[in-house]
């Protein structure tokens, strides 16, 4: 590697390990040791540090900030590569934090409210009918959030030394 790796993601059972660098998101078989390019980034565009690969293995989403228009987006690929699907974008910053699998599959990210200090809402993009809603969530100052496979709940970590767990309402 030649540039940094801002995140990787497994995909579910299978031999694959996949990870965005500066220049795009990179697909890393683990039994032949073989890479290739899943996608590659324009020049004005940066990746964030969310990578997360679909339940079902099929689909990789991630971030990508503009730094020439000051907008954030959520895509998504396939994992055999294809062009970048655009499923949400935002003049505030957001950070892609997991997958909901099931019938109605959504992802869940959280998006800045505030810049100083960084307040963080959580919220849903639904991939059935792309609405995004409000999740119930203290908001507040989030470190890291992930999105337990059910996802029906979240652990999350704030400025305080501690992991905190919350259940989403209506989850299923």
């Amino acid at each position: 590697l030649t540039s940094p790796v801002y995140a990787v993601a497994f995909a579910g059972a299978s031999a694959s390990l996949f990870y965005s660098t500066t220049g795009g998101i990179w697909s890393h078989d683990l039994s032949t040791r073989n890479e290739r390019q899943v996608f590659a980034t324009a020049d004005r565009e940066n990746l964030g540090d969310g990578l997360e690969v679909s339940p079902d293995g099929r689909r990789i989403a991630f971030e990508v900030r503009d730094s020439d228009a000051h907008r954030s987006s959520i895509r998504a690929v396939l994992v055999t590569g294809s062009p970048a699907e655009v499923l949400y974008e935002s003049d505030q910053a957001v950070r892609l934090t997991g997958w909901t699998g099931g019938s109605a599959p959504s992802l869940i990210f959280l998006q800045s409210v505030t810049t100083a200090p960084p307040v963080w809402e959580l919220r849903a993009l639904s991939l059935v009918n792309h609405t995004v809603t409000a999740v119930p969530f203290p908001s507040g100052i989030v470190r890291h959030l992930s999105v337990h496979p059910d996802g029906r709940r979240v652990a999350y970590s704030t400025v305080v030394p501690a992991v905190r767990l919350w259940v989403l309402q209506g989850a299923r």
